[in-house]
């Protein structure tokens, strides 16, 4: 019975069907007095007594309804309904999932809803697999149509009852064989403990979520047992005979990036955000204007580079100048710190070079890549590694190995801004005709695409509000604009935006948004009402970048005049 009431979210945030407890009613010849379970909205015309013939079909449609719900936020109009009003020569009154502005799903994927939502059962993809390739916009071939069951064309809509009718049927009783009784005293434990189980969330001693977790702790202990065991095993018959039961693992190499990253570490705020801000320190060292920054440890150190190629790092606590790197070239990208505080990687012309904080070396460079590259950023998570060239790809690398996970090169304009989600698993890139890509972290797969700006002007910066709630992007000609990644779609853009942004942060608690423009004014916005809340004045002859410390202790900004000032 796929709806979204049965779809539990577990913990680690993979959905799981239950409730399997309603009975699939199949042809037979007998008679016997039942009852059929439907959910108005989410049951397919068929699924209605001798109507017609279900199957694969029907849940494609229930699945369809299902996405249809999670994309426009309403359940659709139930089956039966929209086939009494087409009876009687009327609209039908489901709207499509493409006709709501949705733009973080892709329009293949709304149009693949609207077809599995097809009333006739004919009309929609005959199987599970035909509706996950229509999902991943893949064509549907003439194979997989042969390999799928259709329905034999005893469809019956002129038996469907009225909606107030009972929904009841009649069958003969079949004799049971021998091996069927057999088979009903085989399942018969095993369905008496998941019916006590059943009777123990129902009369709430433990609840349906507890349930699932316990079991599926249960499941992981049981799989921790048995790989304990075949360890021992394997380690007691190389002590004796020198025999291994399992292949050597290579201890070089780490998990393999999957669609489900680990969840970073939210930093712990201890205090409420303060908007008011004072100049504590005036870092003077660079040459050069300083493009890029990110902050280590915290709040306790930030690293700085130069559009000359040149890394400074510094103590944000006294202000003194911990550390120099780099030789300098006229071709530079950015820097970017891992989560942790223990890694710092910039680009400078063709390279990336990696360097340990700790041990102040650089430690190696990434290869794999084509270009010059001009942006680079740590997944909040720190296990992967994304840098924009300008070739217009996007790569990804998985860490700490830096092996290479996959290329974005789909892209016909140049890249101006990535953005990684705060759960590390989608990443959100704008080019310079101002449309916005998203795509998965761990395989490049595009799930929306948009345009932010109108055709042809391109988006400065991007940024994702810390609960993962917005996405934030500036561009030119005064834009700035918030979009709802929810099902809500209440994106706004702001208003009196005094000029071009060239940097947005968010506050760690996501109230607030920071926007550097082209001035030396810091514009604050309130993330609730789409209103500016105030001006900082930096001092900066103009403004060129902007950091907020993951603990939210210290903003710095930098400016042409190739200083860095840190706010307390």
């Amino acid at each position: 019975d796929i709806k979204p009431d049965n779809i539990y979210l577990r913990s680690n945030g993979q959905p799981m069907l239950i409730d399997f407890g309603s009975a699939r009613q199949a042809k037979t010849d007998g008679e016997q007095t039942g009852k059929i379970a439907l959910t108005p909205a989410y049951s397919s015309i068929e699924q209605y007594p001798g109507i017609g013939e279900t199957g694969p079909w029907s849940d494609v449609y229930s699945m369809g309804a299902t996405l249809y719900r999670c994309i426009t936020g309403k359940p659709p109009f139930d089956s039966l309904k929209r086939y009494q009003a087409k009876q009687a020569k009327q609209v039908d009154p489901y709207i499509p999932a493409t006709e709501f502005d949705r733009p973080i799903y892709s329009r293949h994927i709304r149009e693949s809803v609207d077809l599995a939502m097809a009333l006739m059962p004919e009309a929609r993809p005959q199987s599970a697999q035909q509706l996950q390739k229509a999902l991943m916009g893949q064509r549907i071939t003439e194979d997989d149509s042969k390999k799928t069951i259709r329905p034999s064309g005893n469809f019956r809509p002129d038996l469907i009852p009225d909606v107030g009718s009972p929904m009841t049927y009649t069958r003969k009783k079949k004799t049971r064989s021998f091996f069927e009784k057999l088979f009903f005293l085989a399942v018969l434990g095993p369905a008496l403990a998941i019916f006590a189980l059943k009777l123990m969330v129902q009369f709430e001693v433990i609840s349906e979520p507890e349930l699932f977790d316990r079991i599926e702790a249960a499941r992981s202990d049981t799989r921790d047992t048995v790989i304990a065991s075949i360890d021992s095993l394997d380690a007691t018959l190389y002590d004796k005979w020198g025999i291994r039961i399992k292949p050597k693992q290579n201890t070089a190499s780490a998990e393999p990036v999957t669609d489900e990253p680990a969840a970073a570490e939210v930093p712990v705020v201890s205090a409420p955000f303060k908007l008011e801000r004072a100049v504590t320190h005036t870092l003077k060292g660079h040459q050069a204007e300083v493009v890029s920054f990110a902050f280590l440890r915290g709040s306790d150190a930030l690293a700085s580079l130069d559009n000359e190629g040149r890394v400074r790092l510094w103590d944000t606590v006294t202000g003194l100048s911990l550390h120099r790197l780099g030789n300098g070239t006229q071709i530079v990208g950015a820097i970017s710190a891992a989560p942790d505080g223990k890694q710092l990687a910039w680009s400078v012309a063709e390279e990336i070079f990696l360097h340990d904080v700790a041990q102040r070396k650089t430690t190696g460079t990434i290869g794999d890549h084509d270009g010059n590259v001009r942006l680079v950023q740590y997944s909040p998570n720190g296990q992967m590694l994304a840098a924009v060239t300008d070739n217009r790809s996007v790569y990804v690398w998985q860490l700490p190995e830096a092996k290479l996970v996959h290329r974005i090169d789909r892209v016909p304009n140049e890249i101006s801004a990535i953005a990684f989600s705060p759960n590390s698993r989608l990443i959100a890139a704008a080019d310079s005709r101002g449309e916005i890509r998203i795509v998965a972290a761990s395989n490049g797969g595009e799930i929306a695409k948009f345009f932010g700006l109108k055709e042809g002007d391109g988006i400065r910066a991007l940024a994702y509000s810390p609960d993962g709630h917005w996405l934030a992007g500036s561009g030119p000609e005064s834009f700035l604009k918030l979009w709802d990644t929810g099902i809500d779609v209440n994106d706004r853009r702001m208003d009196s935006v005094p000029g071009a942004l060239r940097g947005l942060q968010f506050s760690p608690d996501s109230k607030w948004l920071f926007a550097a423009g082209d001035g030396d004014v810091i514009q604050v916005w309130d993330v609730e009402t789409g209103k500016m809340a105030r001006e900082l004045k930096t001092e900066h002859k103009k403004l060129t970048s902007i950091s907020i410390a993951a603990d939210g202790q210290v903003l710095a900004t930098a400016g042409e005049d190739k200083r860095i000032r840190l706010w307390r």
